[in-house]
């Protein structure tokens, strides 16, 4: 049949019989051939570039067991824990008959770093490299030497010198940076006031306040609501706590609702009036004066009202909310016509 390669015919080992050597098999140069058994199987093939039978295969015909991985219990001696850091992981677990990840877990454990030019027997540390040891930060002499900084930490604690401590600016926690503990993420707080995230934590802990990203996403509607209602009447009516609204209204630059004495003689304006008319003769925001008349079951005056070729001018130049607080308009209106009219937002 075209195509069909014939295959030969394995004949299964007797017991104990190691299989005989192909005549065109690998050659199997010494620096591989120590490698059986030492290395798993799959692993020496792919250093050699051959299968993993062939491994397996040359591995049994030398008669040396499989490569068993060691368990967490090793037990190092302290002739084995000089090695470390003497020459590379792999080699020194290729000596100690360790795998390559268990002589790096071992060694960083105690803190000894990685074999480099510098940690070799017999490197000499440049006498200004040392002089230098606890005077400036470990990074700056790493960077200064050319060495890595775990390098720079273990020489130093090797003679007893402790590490540069940076001095540290105190904190004046104002009464805005305490506000915004509830408003801002860690990250957000740091950046806005030019301290470390560490200190928003300790500061956090010490109030007893939760850590971590401030839950509320405030919706548009909500975000509405800011500087048309008072900050108590907002804090009121999201359940959200006063200075949390103080907070978020001044971090948007959103000026503050003035609070309306509301009396009868007032109180008969609405819905006579339009919101807005209203609005203006109290100093008050037309939302404010919603509000008011809706908490009363007043029904609004101001039925649909087409829109002028002022207002459509002023799209797109103002934010939505501030327009339509202006235009005694609603947001989702504004929005609306905007996008109707093909209008991009600011």
């Amino acid at each position: 049949m075209a195509g069909f390669k014939h295959r030969p015919i394995r004949v299964p080992l007797a017991r104990g019989e190691a299989p005989r050597k192909p005549t065109n098999a690998f050659p199997w140069p010494p620096k591989f051939a120590r490698l059986l058994g030492r290395l798993p199987d799959a692993e020496l093939a792919k250093r050699a570039g051959i299968s993993s039978r062939a491994v397996f295969d040359e591995r049994r015909r030398r008669r040396i067991p499989a490569f068993q991985r060691q368990s967490s219990a090793t037990r190092w001696t302290s002739a084995m824990v000089a090695q470390l850091g003497t020459e590379s992981d792999r080699n020194v677990g290729l000596e100690l008959g360790l795998s390559k990840s268990a002589v790096s877990y071992k060694r960083r454990a105690l803190g000894i770093p990685a074999y480099t030019e510098a940690t070799r027997p017999g490197y000499r540390w440049p006498p200004a490299a040392l002089k230098l040891l606890g005077k400036v930060s470990d990074y700056s002499l790493a960077r200064k030497f050319g060495i890595s900084v775990k390098l720079v930490g273990w020489q130093r604690n090797a003679l007893r010198i402790p590490p540069l401590v940076a001095a540290t600016r105190p904190i004046q926690w104002t009464r805005s940076m305490l506000e915004a503990l509830d408003a801002l993420s860690d990250l957000a707080l740091a950046r806005r006031f030019d301290i470390s995230v560490q200190a928003v934590v300790r500061k956090r802990l010490e109030l007893g306040k939760r850590r971590g990203r401030f839950a509320r996403r405030w919706s548009k509607a909500e975000t509405a609501l800011l500087g048309n209602l008072t900050d108590a009447e907002v804090s009121q009516q999201l359940g959200i706590k006063f200075h949390v609204v103080r907070y978020w209204r001044r971090h948007l630059g959103i000026a503050g609702a003035v609070r309306v004495a509301w009396s009868a003689k007032v109180d008969r304006l609405l819905g006579k009036l339009t919101d807005v008319e209203v609005a203006r003769r109290l100093g008050c925001t037309p939302t404010a004066v919603a509000t008011r008349r809706k908490k009363l079951g007043i029904v609004s005056p101001n039925g649909w009202r087409p829109w002028t070729k002022e207002e459509d001018a002023l799209l797109g130049r103002l934010p939505d909310t501030e327009l339509a607080r202006r235009l005694g308009r609603g947001m989702e209106g504004v929005r609306s016509r905007r996008k109707r009219l093909g209008i991009a937002a600011p």
